[in-house]
């Protein structure tokens, strides 16, 4: 026997005799253990280490497979643990601390990628997981009709660090909702669904189950899993719905069914519409477009009448109340009405009217979030001082409003002025003109305000005689043809015309610069025309400042430094672009005809649609490093 195994025999036979210590009985002292009580000993001995190393393996491993369960599984804009605030429905994700207010962006996208123009976006809502945030992040490469929109499942961790894109379907919504379900990550792709194992820590377990959602074998012939309205569209899984309710909820063509996978069941709900609106434990909302809306028990499914309109606005639904958003239109502007309906009584309170953040959502679509009912409170976004902040309010008494962080995004406006508006309907038989005007007006504390102001004033004046004029061509034209059809309410012809103002891309104190976008529309017209128009000023002079004033090379060297930046981006995706492309750089760059601002990486040169690719290309635009150019004035880009 080796020195090991004595070892073990003797501690077990020393556990033996200790055992009898302190008992009454003292036959142990006088025990003789006979050649068969020490093999039987010494054989279980034996054994034992061997079963204790199998059950610390399985302990061990037991306790790295335990499967992450959290209350509230489901994806949304707004996550949040004991102590932060997770925003993930923007171009970044941002921690913010709940008690200090204080915020930390964790991601934010790339803006551009492999030579490409690049627009990016966070597509969906985010799952906080253990510490980790799943999301779906959204980009998209190539112009014309090489336009190519991108999504992707991507997880980061609390702590901001292991960036990591997991999967790339070949679709998916830029709605896709997450669940978080029994240790089970489900994500809705276009036309699959896909299903992760997740650990408490919320890592990934193994590789992904992808089930096409035609082909899903756990569905009756002819069912999906529905769409419904809960902090944003999504999917209510069937394995969730069977959680909930004990049966399965699902779309069977134009009806609604329970479905009862133990017994075959099917029970339809057609009679109180076909449309899923929200639910909660004991009720599901249910709508139909010329029927008004019904709340239908979970338990028994019978329905009662609850509110005679299709609910089209439901932000969410809890155990208490329905909240809805109403967009109307007052005099030129558009404002949101917040409100709560008790399930009870079908009574209606507003919590809150917002007016829509024009200038900062213009140009870049900077929707921060959608509005989200989430642990009592109201999130939202909201526009002071030209920035844009996440606000929220609690549902119980919303006459306080909150903001959280610092501004998601700072159109830059408020260092240096205000913005001025014009918005003016004009009608005449047979037509109609929409002008929707917004300018920069730069504060007095800078020398060359008032100059750099009447010319920008002058400029939409000009915009809006131009509108003006067209009116009354049209309604001569109306005057001597024949009368409208339709009688005086129909219109023959709608035109719009919109000036909007996109954000300050240069301010250094002295240099001033930004571009006004403008789309002029007609009815019949597949699109606007759509024109940006790029502006740079001396803050100390007032002048507008011209290409020659920026620069002191020759229009040829201008030239050749334009046609190689443009060249380099077109020859590496030539699909991309008309085959004339490079020749009309060449034709069109000159001190008179450039187009082009400011902004702090370079001087933005810029082709309009159509220009050099499809309409569908946009605005094409290459920003050339100032150290590029000999420059005439001092920049902070140098």
């Amino acid at each position: 026997m080796d020195k090991a195994r004595k070892a073990v025999l003797f501690f077990g036979v020393l556990c033996l005799l200790l055992s009898g210590c302190g008992k009454e009985n003292t036959e142990t002292e006088d025990m003789v253990f006979s050649n068969e009580d020490v093999e039987k000993i010494e054989e279980s001995q034996e054994k034992q280490p061997l079963y204790q190393e199998e059950e610390a393996e399985e302990a061990e491993e037991s306790q790295e497979e335990q499967p992450l369960y959290q209350e509230d599984g489901k994806s949304y804009i707004i996550q949040e643990d004991e102590n932060y605030i997770y925003v993930c429905g923007i171009y970044k994700i941002v921690k913010i601390n709940k008690e200090t207010k204080e915020s930390v962006t964790l991601w934010e996208t790339a803006k551009v990628s492999d030579g490409l123009k690049m627009y990016p976006f966070c597509a969906g809502r985010g799952l906080l997981a253990g510490e980790k945030i799943y999301f779906i992040e959204g980009w998209t490469e190539g112009t014309g009709d090489g336009y190519t929109p991108n999504k992707a499942i991507s997880v980061i961790h609390t702590d901001g660090t292991g960036y990591e894109r997991i999967v790339q379907p070949d679709k998916l919504y830029d709605s896709a909702s997450m669940l978080l379900q029994d240790g089970i990550l489900y994500v809705e792709a276009y036309d699959e669904i896909i299903s992760y194992k997740v650990y408490e820590d919320g890592t990934l377990c193994g590789e992904a189950v992808r089930e096409k959602k035609k082909e899903r074998d756990d569905l009756p012939e002819g069912c999906k899993e529905p769409d419904y309205y809960d902090n944003g569209y999504r999917l209510l899984f069937a394995s969730e719905s069977m959680k909930k309710f004990g049966g399965v909820i699902l779309e069977n063509g134009l009806s609604l069914v329970e479905w009862i996978p133990e017994t075959g069941e099917m029970f339809d709900l057609s009679q109180y519409g076909s449309n899923l609106k929200a639910f909660n434990s004991r009720y599901f909302l249910i709508s139909s477009y010329d029927d008004g809306s019904y709340l239908v028990d979970t338990a028994t499914l019978e329905g009662s009448r609850f509110t005679d309109d299709s609910m089209i606005g439901v932000i969410a639904m809890d155990e208490d109340y329905v909240y809805t958003e109403t967009k109307v239109y007052e005099e030129g502007q558009i404002q949101y009405i917040y409100e709560k309906i008790s399930l009870e009584t079908a009574e209606r309170s507003v919590i809150f009217r917002k007016e829509e953040s024009k200038t900062a959502y213009s140009q870049y679509g900077y929707n921060l979030i959608d509005v989200v009912v989430k642990g009592g409170y109201l999130y939202y976004a909201d526009e002071m001082d030209y920035k844009l902040y996440l606000m929220r309010r609690s549902v119980d008494d919303p006459s306080v409003e909150e903001c959280l962080g610092e501004a998601f995004y700072d159109s830059g406006i408020s260092e240096v002025g205000t913005m001025e508006t014009c918005h003016e309907r004009f009608e005449a038989p047979g037509v109609k003109v929409d002008i929707d005007l917004e300018w920069l007006q730069v504060d007095s504390r800078f020398p060359g305000a008032d100059k750099i102001n009447k010319y920008l004033a002058e400029d939409q004046k000009r915009n809006y005689d131009d509108e003006k004029e067209l009116l009354e061509k049209y309604r001569k034209t109306e005057q001597e043809g024949d009368e409208p059809s339709g009688g005086e309410e129909e219109f023959t012809l709608y035109c719009s015309y919109t000036s909007e103002f996109s954000e300050i891309s240069y301010f250094d104190g002295h240099y001033l610069s930004f571009y006004q976008s403008e789309d002029r529309y007609e009815s019949g017209m597949g699109h606007g025309s759509l024109y940006q128009i790029g502006y740079a000023f001396d803050l100390q002079t007032g002048e507008r400042l011209m290409l020659s004033d920026v620069i002191e090379n020759s229009e040829e060297e201008l030239k050749d430094i334009v046609i190689r930046y443009f060249g380099e981006t077109i020859q590496a995706n030539p699909e991309y672009y008309w085959e004339y492309a490079l020749s009309e750089v060449e034709k069109s760059t000159s001190f008179e005809d450039s187009l082009f601002y400011l902004t702090k990486e370079g001087i933005r040169f810029y082709f309009g649609p159509y220009a050099l690719a499809s309409f569908a290309a946009g605005f094409q635009e290459v920003t050339i490093p100032y150290e590029e150019f000999e420059m005439k004035i001092v920049t902070d880009g140098i």
